[in-house]
């Protein structure tokens, strides 16, 4: 892909680092499909989701009342 990152008070940043956190970023905020955010990576989607639990970040998005709708089937 190559983009320019700018050192930022001597700290190194991987352009892989960055990427991912632009994909899970973007990924939260519903702006591109799960499947785009892991091409972004460079990984499978299971990774992804993988990723994103191991960050603590839910991967389910049901409101309340689906959840319930969901646990009376």
């Amino acid at each position: 892909m190559g983009i320019a990152i700018k050192p930022i008070a001597n700290i190194e940043i991987a352009e892989k680092d960055v990427l991912t956190a632009l994909a899970i970023y973007l990924y939260l905020k519903k702006e591109i499909s799960l499947g785009k955010a892991a091409e972004i990576c460079e990984i499978s989607k299971w990774e992804f989701l993988e990723l994103l639990s191991k960050l603590g970040i839910s991967v389910i998005d049901y409101s309340e009342e689906e959840l319930e709708e969901e646990a009376c089937r």
